[in-house]
């Protein structure tokens, strides 16, 4: 089995999951790309799904609407837990392995809170649950910047990494990729149309799903910002400053990932909306 990003990479390409131009966009990512793959044993099972979370960590995320008794981070750690909880309970969760990222990289994590593992341990049941997840601390290392390309790219390269792990050896494999931003594009190397070029590769496989919820920061157009990234319309939000309004698209994300996770097929899997 190839578990390493130089390889699972060639891999793709050779499979028609990748384009030439998606490996030499992810080529220089490898020692992240690696650090999120999991370890260990891999899981034998037919239908593999993947959920991740990247949660954007820079400085504004602080910010607390006034009367409101959390941070938009707060909300959104709030939200992790919740979605991942939810898979947690849901008929699919022991096929699901679970990735959780910050849109930042800090104190050299390679932007990656916890890599890719079982949602839950064996023995899970609804009446004795053995959820595997780590819950989001409500404080967590924050930066002044947002590069939301860079962090696309890296998080998503990861995402097909492990995802080829299994396709390589012939299991379906379904992903589900989220991310939450609260600012647009303004750091890194990355631009908007290098994301394209991965999405594009990654729609084209009618087996990945990724939203993007941007809260409002009073000028960035995150439809705009999708488009130009090959986003489906449908599956990027722009969220009020809000905590209601932020609350309410974490639990639709969560609904959304649970049935995706059930979906019986690629068709069943591409009409689950948010």
């Amino acid at each position: 089995m190839i578990s390493n990003a130089a390889d699972l990479f060639d891999t793709a390409e050779s499979l028609g999951e990748l384009s030439s131009d998606s490996v030499a966009l992810l080529d220089g990512l490898q020692t992240e790309i690696n650090a999120a793959l999991a370890t260990g044993a891999q899981k034998q099972v037919a239908r593999v799904i993947l959920v991740t979370l990247d949660l954007d960590n820079s400085d504004s995320m602080k910010y607390k609407t006034p009367g409101a008794s959390q941070s938009n981070w707060e909300i959104a750690a709030d939200g992790h837990d919740l979605i991942f909880s939810s898979l947690a309970g849901s008929k699919a969760a022991s096929t699901i392995l679970a990735h959780s990222t910050f849109l930042i990289p800090t104190n050299g994590n390679n932007g990656i809170f916890f890599p890719f593992k079982d949602l839950v341990l064996p023995g899970h049941s609804a009446k004795t649950p053995n959820p595997n997840f780590t819950t989001m601390p409500k404080k967590v290392t924050m930066e002044s910047h947002t590069p939301l390309c860079d962090g696309m790219i890296r998080v998503l390269g990861s995402v097909q990494a492990q995802s080829t792990v299994y396709t390589q050896d012939g299991s379906d494999v379904f992903t589900i990729t989220v991310f939450l931003t609260d600012g647009g594009n303004n750091s890194g190397n990355a631009k908007p149309a290098d994301v394209k070029t991965l999405v594009t590769d990654l729609r084209r496989q009618e087996r990945h799903k990724i939203y993007l919820g941007g809260i409002d920061d009073g000028y960035t157009d995150y439809k705009a910002f999708g488009q130009e990234c090959g986003l489906d319309d449908d599956c990027v939000r722009k969220l009020p400053n809000d905590p209601s309004a932020i609350r309410a698209w974490l639990q639709q994300v969560s609904q959304s990932a649970v049935a995706g996770s059930e979906a019986a097929d690629v068709n069943a899997f591409s009409q689950v909306k948010l």
